[in-house]
């Protein structure tokens, strides 16, 4: 227990020594602070021991020193220079009745919470693909150097996607690093962290608009959804993903109404963990790339195109060493790339009808997401005006190009959509959702009267 605490730290200590390389003098909100420090050290602590496990560094004790001293010193130059990120004090007081209105909305997130805890540290993993795609592999890393390791170029265990992203695998390992021995249950406690994490950007990303108890029930509405408590604590690398994208569309937004360009490499570090976490991940670079893209030209504005640099380097620092690696290993069956074609689309067209009415049958399933999905439709028709607003169009453009792109997937896959889309349709869905929750929140903003981003401006010492 005191190796996965001494890990933890670390962790904390390095994503504040990221946040404040990066945001050096800034203030900020506690709500956002967190979720950054806490989502930068979980993202660089597994890419950092990746790193050193293609030097020949299994997760260890001395590795985790390594990683906590090189965070401590990083500190320390930013305290000598004075470019510490600090908390900023709020603005505003709450009153009695929106702080009752908030504690009645946040009780429903701390049961919530217990169940993700139950169901993650309460058993080993029984998931087929949590054990294989990545409890299994956490093994593999943690008594062998990636480098030294035969399992990842082994043909007879290429049904297991060897070449998989391994940002879960590397953080579970590092639990056994840590602790100094081979362990079960405790390699899990980051899914509980990462539904924490994903929570706390979510309200970062609300209660910037919106005031404390209406972010609260909204990030209340969204953790407490069958569909999320389900996958949070199985093992499975969906949630991790989604808390990254959510930090990654978080500092897009920021960027997209601030332009500065610290926010814009902070979204391209957070869309590289999602591509150094699933292969889905892959697809959300390439969207937020696009939204990028999309954004500088829109604005026409030759100032920021030099802008793209930076987030093209937060991208290819985390997803290039892995996207290397990776060519070298054996690849599956399932390569939809391969299968992508106009032959095969045009082939598998008689499956349209079945995935977009999956699709939408999964969406309008109240209970399911507690309602998330009806609410957005409802609010975008009655603030249809507010959608035109240049954020939230980027917003519903990722959405829609996320969700079209998934029902590409499904319709050129080798695998019938029958069986693959009643396994896999919702957990996809959860990388979405995020999205669809910061929508709903500006069109509530729009209806509060709130001004987004500015009842809560990141400031300079």
């Amino acid at each position: 227990m005191i190796g996965t605490a001494v890990y933890f730290l670390v962790i904390i200590v390095l994503g504040y020594a990221v946040l404040c390389a990066i945001l050096h003098r800034a203030r900020l909100p506690l709500f956002e602070f967190i979720p950054l420090v806490v989502g930068l050290g979980l993202g660089f602590a597994g890419t950092f021991q990746f790193w050193l496990s293609l030097l020949g560094l299994k997760p260890s004790q001395s590795g985790l020193m390594v990683l906590g001293v090189t965070a401590g010193i990083l500190i320390r130059r930013s305290i000598a220079s004075g470019k510490i990120v600090r908390i900023q004090s709020p603005a505003d007081k709450i009153s009695p009745g929106d702080k009752t209105i908030t504690v009645l909305a946040g009780i429903p997130l701390f049961f919530a919470l217990l169940i993700v805890l139950v169901h993650a540290l309460g058993h080993g993993m029984y998931e087929w693909d949590a054990y294989m795609l990545w409890g299994f592999k956490a093994k593999v890393l943690s008594t062998n150097a990636i480098r030294d390791a035969g399992y990842f170029s082994d043909l007879n265990f290429a049904m297991l996607h060897l070449n998989y992203p391994l940002m879960i695998p590397f953080l579970m390992a590092g639990i056994n690093g840590a602790a100094g021995e081979m362990l079960e249950i405790l390699p899990k406690l980051i899914f509980p962290i990462f539904y924490l994490t994903m929570g706390m950007f979510l309200y970062s990303g609300l209660r910037s608009s919106l005031p404390v108890w209406q972010a609260t029930a909204l990030t209340t509405l969204f953790l407490t959804g069958p569909h999320i408590l389900r996958w949070s604590g199985s093992g499975l690398a969906d949630v991790p993903l989604a808390a990254f994208y959510s930090g990654a569309i978080l500092q897009l937004i920021k960027w997209v109404e601030t332009e500065n360009s610290p926010d814009l490499l902070l979204s391209g570090i957070f869309a590289g963990f999602c591509g150094f976490t699933k292969n889905e991940g892959l697809l959300m670079v390439l969207l937020i790339t696009a939204a990028v893209c999309g954004v500088l030209i829109y604005k026409k504005c030759a100032s920021l195109f030099p802008q793209l640099l930076h987030y093209g380097f937060g991208v290819a620092v985390i997803t290039g060493p892995w996207l290397i690696y990776r060519r070298q290993l054996p690849k599956v069956d399932e390569n939809y790339l391969a299968h992508f074609s106009v032959a095969t689309i045009s082939e598998n067209l008689g499956r349209l009808d079945f995935i977009a009415v999956s699709i939408i049958e999964s969406i309008s399933n109240w209970q399911n997401w507690n309602a998330l999905w009806i609410i957005l439709g409802v609010l975008a028709a009655i603030r249809i005006r507010q959608t035109c607003q240049l954020t939230n169009l980027m917003l519903w453009g990722l959405l829609a190009t996320h969700i079209f792109a998934y029902a590409l997937i499904y319709l050129i896959g080798p695998l019938n959509p029958d069986g693959l889309m009643q396994a896999t349709l919702d957990r996809l869905l959860i990388h979405v959702s995020p999205v669809a929750l910061l929508i709903v929140g500006r069109y509530c903003s729009g209806i509060c009267g709130a001004d987004a981003w500015s009842k809560t401006p990141r400031r300079s010492v």
